[in-house]
Formats: C-alpha cells, sequence, structure tokens
C-alpha cells in the first residue's frame, strides 16, 4: 500500500451580501458557510482582481456567443470575465456566472450525465424500492422534466451514443434504453446484486456492483460483460473512473474502518485492491495527472506517480466531483454548497452556490456544470 501524506490548504472563502429576489423564491441562502475551518469572511480572487460572490438565483433564456465585438466586465453576464463567456440566465459576479435552476419537480435527484442538448437525472430513495424513473429534459430548461423509465429505483446513469445506461441499488440490475425513451429498457446485468458508480471509456462501460457472496467491478464492451475484479464484501465497493489505461475503484471498507482506491488494467490484469489508502472513500474522477476522489469528509488530489495528496474541499460527506483543464467542480453536501477550486493545490476558491439542500450529482459538458439539488427536486447550470 503506497504511503498517504495529506497536504492542507488553508482556503479563502468568498462571501459577499447579495440581493434577495428570485433567490429567495427558490430557497437558495446567500450567505456563506465555512468549509473544514477556513475563513467564510476572506476576499477570494478572480477574473479583473475583484471578490468572487455568492449566486443569486437568476432567470431568463441561455444565448448565442458573445458579438465580435465585446467589453469583458465582471459583472457583464454576456462577457463575464472574458468575451465569449455568456452567463445565460445567471448572473456575472466578479467575473464568474453564478448557477440558475432548469428543472424542477423531480422526486430526490441524484445523479446527472448531458449530450448534445438534454439532461438526464436520476431518482434514487436508498432502500426504497421503486422509488424513482430516470428524467429528461432540456439543458437550456423551459419545459417540465419528463420521465422517460418506470419508477424502478434508478442510481447512476451514462450517455452512450444513443443510449442511456442506468444502474440501480433496488432493482439490482444494470439496464439501457434509448435516449428518447420511446422504446423499452432492455437489462444487461441481473446478478442479484445492486449497480452503483458508472464510467465509460472507448465505448466500454465499467460498473461496481455489491452482490451478496462479493463486491465486483465489471466492464461492458459491445454488449459483451466481463467481470474483471471480485472483492470481499466487506470492502463495501462504489465510485469509479477509468483513464487510457487502468480501472479504478472505490473501497469504502466496512462502517468505522479504513478504505482504499484499487486499481486494475483495463482487462483486470496487475490488480492492486490496496492502490491507494483513502478512508471512507466515495466517489472518484481521473485526469492524465491524478485520481481525485470525494469521501465522507474531504475532496482529495492523488497523484498517479505516487506523490503526497492534496486535500481540496473539506466536509464533504456524499460530494461529486469533476475536473477541467484548471479547477475542480465539487458538491459539498453537507454544507450545501458547490464549489471551484484549483484542481491542483486546492487555491483560488469560490463559491459558486450556498444554501442548497443536499447538492449531489454534478457533471459537465466542456462549457457548463450541471448539477441536482436532492432534497428540493431541482437541476441547476453554471457556465465555466
Amino acid at each position: 500500500m503506497r504511503s498517504r501524506t495529506v497536504r492542507t490548504r488553508a482556503l479563502a472563502l468568498a462571501v459577499v451580501f447579495a440581493g434577495a429576489g428570485l433567490a429567495a423564491a427558490c430557497g437558495l441562502s446567500l450567505v456563506g458557510a465555512a468549509l473544514d475551518g477556513q475563513d467564510a469572511g476572506a476576499e477570494d480572487r478572480d477574473g479583473g482582481g475583484s471578490p468572487t460572490r455568492p449566486p443569486p438565483d437568476g432567470a431568463g433564456e441561455v444565448e448565442a456567443d458573445a458579438p465580435a465585438t465585446c467589453e469583458p466586465s465582471p459583472t457583464n453576464p454576456r462577457a463575464c470575465g472574458r468575451c465569449g463567456r455568456d452567463c445565460g440566465r445567471g448572473e456575472c459576479r466578479a467575473g464568474v456566472c453564478m448557477p440558475y435552476p432548469i428543472a424542477e419537480g423531480i422526486p430526490a435527484p441524484w445523479y446527472i450525465a448531458v449530450d448534445e442538448s438534454r439532461v438526464f437525472v436520476t431518482s434514487h430513495v436508498y432502500q426504497s424500492a421503486g422509488s424513482g424513473a430516470v428524467y429528461a429534459f432540456s439543458k437550456n430548461g423551459g419545459e417540465p422534466p419528463v420521465a422517460i423509465t418506470e419508477p424502478r429505483d434508478s442510481f447512476d446513469v451514462l450517455v452512450l451514443g444513443a443510449d442511456l445506461v442506468v444502474s440501480s441499488i433496488d432493482d439490482r440490475t444494470l439496464f439501457m434504453l434509448p435516449k428518447n425513451g420511446r422504446e423499452a429498457r432492455r437489462e444487461v446485468w441481473d446478478g442479484g446484486g445492486a449497480t452503483l458508480d458508472l464510467a465509460t471509456r472507448d465505448g466500454g462501460v465499467y460498473f461496481t456492483s455489491r452482490g451478496p457472496l462479493d463486491h465486483g467491478v465489471r466492464a461492458m464492451a459491445e454488449g459483451t460483460l466481463g467481470h474483471l475484479v471480485s472483492l470481499d464484501a466487506g470492502r463495501e465497493v462504489e465510485g469509479i473512473a477509468v483513464d487510457a489505461t487502468h480501472v479504478y475503484w472505490a473501497n469504502r471498507g466496512g462502517p468505522g474502518a479504513g478504505g482504499s482506491i484499487g486499481r486494475a488494467l483495463r482487462d483486470g490484469g496487475e490488480r492492486n485492491d490496496d492502490w491507494h489508502p483513502a478512508p471512507r472513500v466515495r466517489r472518484l474522477t481521473v485526469d492524465d495527472e491524478a485520481v481525485y476522489w470525494t469521501s465522507d469528509t474531504d475532496a482529495v488530489r492523488t497523484p498517479k506517480d505516487g506523490g503526497s495528496d492534496v486535500k481540496l474541499v473539506g466536509d464533504v460527506r456524499w460530494g461529486t466531483i469533476v475536473v477541467d483543464a484548471t479547477y475542480a467542480y465539487i458538491t459539498v453536501d453537507r454544507a450545501g454548497l458547490v464549489v471551484r477550486v484549483n484542481k491542483r493545490d486546492g487555491s483560488d476558491l469560490v463559491q459558486l452556490a450556498t444554501g442548497l439542500s443536499r447538492p449531489m450529482g454534478l457533471t459537465d459538458d466542456g462549457t457548463s456544470i450541471y448539477f441536482t439539488e436532492r432534497d428540493r427536486g431541482r437541476v441547476w447550470r453554471a457556465t465555466k
């Protein structure tokens, strides 16, 4: 097992007064919350050197690209901090686009996926059989979410070409259906165990499962299922991520016990069940340099080359993390936040949303992030 050294940075939180307006209507608090002992009154800088601020709850339509001539400013929603950054219905605060709601009324929205034009959200009430369908709606909002499956518990979802792949804890299957929802779902795995997190790479699907006898990491390529790794049930496997060569999975460990990240080649070879210690690890993502993971407490960056861990954010609990070339975006369930930080060292922390009630799933499409607010049945969008 690799040694683990956690390097923690003191992060500054940006908390500035914002108007009431529609924010009150959506129940979105504009009062910042401290993370893991960080100073919620400290000033953070982004674009133009202006302090960042918590978000309002905006309204309006997503518009086209910025005009050929523009004047970027820290408050212009059509050129927010730079030409070409259009905040859509969100406000521009200190050169950062604030989130705005694009759907509501979804029972317990959990995890989320997007394609070129639509959003797909699972509905999941833990250990409640038949708790929810998969819902679909426009990325721009303006239309009610529509259930495209029957209400048989859904957990995670990903887009695979013209299809959706959906996991289910309580229904204990992995199933697929066309994105348009016009055909019945088809089960592709019914192994008698719960299916949990999903990942895809090069057209293949990788998922974790918990069965009565073992927990496993499985793969599906061109409709053929393979069993990559079998684990002792006490491992409590959950999150999964895949890069060009390896698959990584979360071994949460039993209650009060440690945990780890496992790693193997994508064909199951060179397996290392305890590649890196990660207490109570939950969700994973990867880039070329590092594995990023959330646990019951923290969001952490682990370099693939064996360098020291970097704690990005604390007090996460059910957090989801996604990364782009510069930033990590994280849902902070316990504090009701969505934050953005520098993915390498946790600096430049910006609160994109505060006062949320259990922010859960999070994804991005290269230009915007999308996240769920579980207890209020909403889905939000913000331009990156």
